[in-house]
């Protein structure tokens, strides 16, 4: 099967496997897990911040962070279409009793006028707004990286106006490598960051949390009453570290989704009509109909090609390091 649904539906390669096997384990619980121990040290090191949490999801990262970051009533600025305002089953206001200020955007990215706008608003009968969350890269946007310059320059107005700052960088290394980023100049930015390891990094399970030393330290604590202590986790913080010690390879994946843009903008297919790719790893194709996007995927299912949707109308795939030259000549092969 050639699977474009997404970057996590990836597999443990054999040297991913072999990181395992020899990851050296201790009781997560204690802090004695030296695989893990490494792998938060390496992480904190790499974007300049104190110190690290592995965390089994992205997810339980964001909503962590927001936990600490906020007080029962505020409200959190995020992007229209964010992940944790889409994808997290309102879980801000389950676990913090917050709601979500959304604030439409552009690739992802707003300025510091509509910072002040919203803050303004609040300033009397609204809740009052204690968060920004970023998203980058941002899904809603086609996977589009944030504009790195804009994203320093709102995160520090941000922090003058009183509020914290945390990223959801799920996909975030798809953004650093392909802009050429200094990591620790988005950590500058930052009071927490997330990223996944089992999205493009192709771990299959984990997040990291980022931040300052009582940040991480509350984090930990946080964790354990939402079920996320484990154990001798070494053996997935190993799979981890070969995924991140292997990052460039998703410059690979960039290339093979710019290859499927440039093949459907040539193609003209007649139900397609707008093929978005922001030079990251998603491709979406835009459909005139619903019958003819459910014809489409109906279609490639029967020579066991999955692609996904995120809306109705809308077709995305995703590379990722699953996907071969050979699966997309494959595909390709499919429309001639």
């Amino acid at each position: 099967m050639i699977d474009f649904r997404s970057d996590t539906v990836t597999k443990p390669s054999k040297e991913m496997l072999d990181s395992i096997v020899n990851a050296r384990v201790g009781d997560d619980e204690y802090s004695e897990d030296p695989e893990v121990n490494e792998l938060q040290e390496y992480c904190a090191s790499i974007f300049g911040l104190e110190a690290g949490l592995f965390v089994t999801s992205g997810q339980m990262g964001n909503q962590i962070a927001i936990s600490i970051l906020t007080s029962p009533g505020d409200e959190v600025i995020c992007s229209e279409g964010s992940h944790i305002e889409n994808y997290e089953k309102a879980a801000a206001a389950q676990l913090s009793g917050v709601q979500i200020r959304k604030i439409p955007t552009d690739s992802g990215m707003f300025s510091t006028k509509e910072i002040d706008k919203v803050l303004t608003e609040s300033e009397y009968n609204l809740p009052n707004i204690s968060l920004l969350s970023w998203e980058n890269t941002h899904l809603a946007s086609c996977g589009a990286m944030l504009d790195h310059k804009s994203f320093v320059t709102v995160s520090e107005y941000a922090q003058k106006k009183g509020l914290r700052v945390h990223l959801d960088g799920a996909r975030l290394w798809h953004s650093i490598l392909g802009l050429d980023i200094e990591p620790r100049e988005i950590g500058k930015a930052v009071d927490s960051l997330t990223f996944c390891f089992s999205k493009g990094l192709g771990a299959p399970v984990g997040s990291m949390l980022l931040g300052g030393k009582d940040f991480i330290s509350n984090a930990r604590m946080i964790r354990k009453v939402r079920g996320g202590g484990m154990r001798q986790v070494g053996i997935l913080a190993g799979a981890a570290r070969y995924a991140l010690d292997t990052r460039k390879n998703l410059l690979e994946d960039h290339s093979k989704a710019s290859k499927i843009a440039t093949f459907f903008n040539k193609l003209n297919h007649p139900d397609i009509t707008k093929v978005m790719y922001m030079d990251t790893n998603m491709v979406f194709l835009y459909f005139d109909t619903e019958k003819s996007s459910k014809l489409f995927i109906e279609s490639l299912n029967k020579i066991n090609i999955k692609v996904g949707t995120i809306k109705p109308k809308i077709v995305r795939l995703v590379t990722h390091m699953d996907i071969k030259e050979k699966d997309l000549s494959k595909f390709f092969s499919f429309f001639h």
